[in-house]
């Protein structure tokens, strides 16, 4: 997939990874000219114990504007901003039960692996890389999940890397890509990795 348009589009959408673009199995992608603005990963929120079980744990957001997994994408001053990645809540404990404990939201603007699950069930690895040459990340989040409540109250997921979440050996950024004002709930504001 390669898009170099002449009139600059917005993406705007909703889903667990990569809510405006997901990348994934080997695909080669390069986006030029594009604002990613206002996509949301959503962690699905875990299920509520019956009369004495526990909650469920919410589910994991990955990549609100971007998911990058085994894939190698190249991003062309492309703007991602106000992005979220939301990590789902904890489903509340039966009586006297703990609740589930909150998804994680991890890369509010992007997110980039080696792995990911197929179906989510089935892990996929392949070797990912990702590319970032003359781009913006402005006001993403990463926002993590709050934990149900019961006997015990489960706890709080990780909201990590507002903009940019790496867990790739391969990420290359190059000196005039910027990273203002992005917000992670728990740890690294902008960049989250090596």
């Amino acid at each position: 997939m390669t898009t170099s348009p002449a009139a600059t589009p917005v993406v705007s959408a909703r889903r667990y990874a990569g809510g405006g673009v997901f990348d994934g199995h080997h695909s080669v992608v390069s986006l030029t000219d594009v604002n990613l603005t206002r996509n949301v990963a959503q962690g699905g929120a875990g299920g509520n114990g019956g009369a004495a079980g526990g909650g469920g744990k919410g589910g994991t957001a990955y990549g609100g504007g971007l998911f990058n997994g085994a894939a190698s994408t190249m991003l062309t001053r492309v703007s991602l901003t106000r992005n979220q990645a939301l990590g789902g809540a904890g489903g509340d404990g039966g009586t006297g039960a703990r609740g589930g404990d909150g998804g994680d939201g991890l890369g509010g603007g992007a997110y980039t692996s080696d792995t990911y699950l197929i179906g989510g069930i089935t892990p996929f690895t392949g070797p990912a890389s990702l590319t970032v040459l003359a781009s913006t990340f402005t006001r993403n989040e990463a926002v993590d999940g709050d934990g149900g409540t019961g006997g015990t109250d489960g706890a709080d997921g990780s909201g990590i890397g507002g903009g940019l979440y790496i867990a790739s050996p391969t990420v290359s950024i190059d000196a005039t890509t910027t990273f203002v004002k992005n917000k992670a709930s728990t740890d690294h504001d902008d960049v989250f990795g090596p």
